[in-house]
């Protein structure tokens, strides 16, 4: 009787842990896959850029160059506000000004950004010697990401809903999740503009 209950114990703790509480699972997997192969012929090393759109009007793009899996360079833009593109040359006080106009901002509120020169904190570069000056939310390498999707924004939650989108030739475009309910800005995630061998 005692092997009974031991077997049936034994094969609920396997059946239990072997569900798995990750969605996507098997899309996670064939992207993974994907992206081990591509970081083998690149030698991991490789250029992506992310993007985040805000309702706001504000969108950033952040570039991570990665030489054989250490994160080299960070370049990081505002490439449009609302209809105003990023000149070639950059941002000058006078141009986002402009920009800060035609999204409705009042004269108080530019005199306010000029001021503060805030043009100048929407485009910066960091290099090997001075990586996470801004932050350390960006510092991420495309396993670091693979990592987190699978430990953290693809875990199965009540009240979350989760994403998962592999466009650049199967590897993660899109990972991430929204609190349901949240109105503005809630994607906890990040989305991949693109990916390149360096």
């Amino acid at each position: 009787m005692n092997k009974f209950f031991a077997f049936l114990f034994f094969g609920i703790i396997t059946i239990s842990c072997s569900k798995s509480n990750l969605e996507f699972e098997n899309e996670y997997e064939t992207s993974l896959r994907r992206w081990e192969a591509f970081k083998e012929k690149s030698n991991n090393s490789y250029k992506y850029t992310t993007y985040s759109v805000s309702w706001t009007g504000w969108n950033t793009e952040i570039t991570i160059t990665v030489d054989q899996g250490t994160i080299m360079q960070v370049d990081f833009i505002v490439p449009q506000l609302e209809q105003v593109k990023r000149p070639a040359e950059g941002w000058s006080s006078k141009i986002f000004s402009e920009a800060l106009r035609k999204m409705g901002y009042t004269e108080e509120e530019i005199e306010q950004h000029e001021a503060n020169r805030t043009f100048q904190t929407i485009e910066w570069t960091e290099d090997i010697t001075t990586l996470g000056t801004h932050g350390d939310y960006y510092l991420r390498t495309i396993d670091d990401i693979y990592r987190k999707a699978k430990e953290e924004w693809l875990v199965k939650r009540a009240g979350i809903t989760n994403y998962f989108e592999s466009e650049n030739e199967g590897i993660i475009s899109r990972v991430g999740s929204y609190k349901e309910g949240c109105m503005d800005d809630c994607f906890n995630g990040v989305r991949i503009k693109s990916i390149d061998r360096k």
